[in-house]
C-alpha cells in the first residue's frame, strides 16, 4: 500500500516521502496514530502545496537556527566553579548544566542537543559540539574558571 508519511519514522522514511508498507502495518499502526494517509490522487496533490510550505518554513527556522549558532559561538559561556588553594575543582559541569544555560541565553530551542561525553572538571576554555535541530551544528566554547 502507498502511503504519505506525515511525520519523520525511524526505519520507514522522512515526513511528506510516499513510500510502500504492507497493508497491516498501514492499517494498524501508521493510520490510527495519524502517522500517515493513503496516497491517492487527491492526497498526493495536497502533498505537493503541504511540501513547499514545510520546505519553506524549514528553510527559514534553519536560518534562525544559523543565527543563534554564529551567535553563541562568538563568546564563550561562562561557569565559575569552587576550587581548592591548588586549583583543584570541586565538582563540574554537565551536558544538563550547558543545555539550561543556552536555554536562557538563545530563548526556546527544543531540538538542542548537547555532545558532551564526560562533564568538564579543568579550569580553561574547552570547545563543546551542539546541534540546533533542522541540520544546524556548530561548536562553542565553555569558560570554567575559579569562583
Amino acid at each position: 500500500m502507498k502511503v504519505i508519511l506525515l511525520q519523520d519514522i525511524k526505519g520507514v522514511g522522512k515526513i511528506y516521502e510516499v513510500k510502500n508498507v504492507s497493508d497491516g502495518y498501514a492499517r494498524n499502526f501508521l493510520f490510527p496514530r495519524k502517522l500517515a494517509r493513503i496516497a491517492n490522487d487527491a492526497a498526493m496533490n495536497d502533498l505537493k502545496s503541504q511540501k513547499e510550505n514545510w520546505e519553506k518554513e524549514n528553510a527559514s527556522l534553519r536560518g534562525k537556527f544559523t543565527e543563534i549558532q554564529d551567535k553563541l559561538a562568538k563568546e564563550p559561556i561562562l561557569f565559575n566553579l569552587k576550587t581548592a588553594g591548588d586549583d583543584k575543582v570541586f565538582g563540574s559541569v554537565t551536558k544538563k548544566e550547558i543545555e539550561t544555560r543556552l536555554m536562557k541565553t538563545s530563548g526556546k530551542l527544543e531540538l538542542l542537543k548537547v555532545n558532551l561525553e564526560r562533564p568538564l572538571k579543568t579550569l580553561g576554555i574547552h570547545e563543546v559540539e551542539i546541534d540546533l535541530g533542522r541540520g544546524v551544528e556548530g561548536k562553542i566554547k565553555i569558560k570554567l574558571e575559579k569562583e
